[in-house]
C-alpha cells in the first residue's frame, strides 16, 4: 500500500510535468511561427552559403523553384536539398555563385549529375549544423517559458506533492490520467485545458500567501520563530517552482516515455512466487 501510493505520486507528477511540458512546447511553436524563426534561421544559413552577399541570396530566393515553397512573397522554412542544389547550377550558369560553389563544381568535372549530388550533400551537411544551433536555441527558449509558465500558475512541486500525498482522490485523478497518455493520448491546448479542470491541482497564486499573522505570532520565549518561518517558506517555494520548470524544460516526449514505461511495469507486475 505505501509502495504503491509513493509510486502514484511520483506518477502523478511526472504527468504534471508532462503538461506542462507540452503546453511550454505548443506555445514555443506559436512564437516560433510568429516571428518566422525558422525561415529566418535558415535564410541566414543561406546568406553564410553563398558568401554573405546581399545580391546572390535575393537572386536565390528569387528563383521560381524557391518561391514555389513558399507562395505569397514568403521566405520557405524548409529547402530540398536536390531543389537547392538545382537552383544553385542555374545561378552559376547565369553567371553568378560563391567561390566555395565554384570549387565544388570543379570537383565535379564538368558531370552535372555528380554536381548537383556534390552540392546537395554540401547543403545538408550545412543543415545539420544549423538543425542543432536551432535546437539549442529553442530549448534555451523552452526553459525560459516554463519559468514563466511555473511561476504564472504557482506550479510548486513540492507543494504538489505534498497534495498527492495527502489527497487520495487526487492522486488517484493523476494516475489514471497518467495511464491514459501512457497509451498514447494526443493532447491539444483544449485536451490541456479539460485535464486541468477535471484534476483539479492545487495550482495558483492565493491572497495572502502567508498563515494569517495571528499563526505566525512567535510562541513564548521563541522570538526568532516568525521570521525563520517566512524564510522556510520562501526557500520551499523558490525550491519548488525552480524544480518544476526544470522538469517542465526537459520537454513532453521525455516524461511521455517515462510514463509509457512505468505503464508498462505496472502491467507486467510482480513475478509470482515458484511453488516449492
Amino acid at each position: 500500500m505505501f509502495g504503491s501510493s509513493v509510486l502514484d505520486m511520483a506518477v502523478g507528477l511526472m504527468f504534471f510535468y508532462f503538461l506542462l511540458s507540452t503546453l511550454c512546447a505548443t506555445a514555443n511553436e506559436w512564437l516560433a511561427g510568429l516571428l518566422h524563426r525558422r525561415s529566418r534561421t535558415l535564410e541566414q544559413a543561406v546568406r553564410r552559403l553563398l558568401g554573405d552577399s546581399a545580391e546572390l541570396t535575393a537572386r536565390f530566393y528569387a528563383h521560381p523553384l524557391i518561391q514555389s515553397l513558399a507562395p505569397g512573397g514568403r521566405r520557405p522554412s524548409y529547402i530540398p536539398s536536390r531543389t537547392f542544389a538545382t537552383v544553385m547550377l542555374d545561378l552559376v550558369g547565369a553567371g553568378g555563385g560563391p567561390p566555395a560553389v565554384c570549387a565544388l563544381l570543379e570537383q565535379a568535372g564538368g558531370d552535372g549529375e555528380r554536381a548537383r549530388q556534390v552540392l546537395a550533400r554540401w547543403f545538408d551537411d550545412a543543415m545539420d549544423r544549423v538543425s542543432g544551433s536551432y535546437r539549442r536555441r529553442s530549448q534555451r527558449s523552452i526553459l525560459v517559458l516554463s519559468l514563466l509558465v511555473t511561476v504564472a500558475i504557482n506550479g510548486d512541486t513540492l507543494a504538489l506533492a505534498n497534495s498527492l500525498w495527502r489527497e487520495s482522490m487526487l492522486r488517484d485523478a493523476f494516475a489514471s490520467a497518467a495511464r491514459e497518455a501512457g497509451r498514447g493520448l494526443h493532447l491539444s491546448a483544449l485536451d490541456l485545458q479539460r485535464e486541468v479542470e477535471r484534476l483539479r491541482p492545487p495550482l495558483g497564486w492565493r491572497s495572502p500567501l502567508l498563515p494569517p499573522r495571528t499563526q505566525l505570532d512567535p510562541p513564548p520565549g521563541l522570538p526568532w520563530y516568525r521570521d525563520t518561518f517566512v524564510l522556510g517558506w520562501l526557500a520551499s517555494k523558490v525550491l519548488g517552482l525552480l524544480l518544476t520548470a526544470l522538469a517542465v524544460s526537459l520537454g513532453a516526449p521525455f516524461w511521455f516515455d517515462l510514463l509509457n514505461r512505468i505503464s508498462n511495469i505496472r502491467a507486467v507486475g510482480q513475478r509470482p512466487e515458484r511453488s516449492a
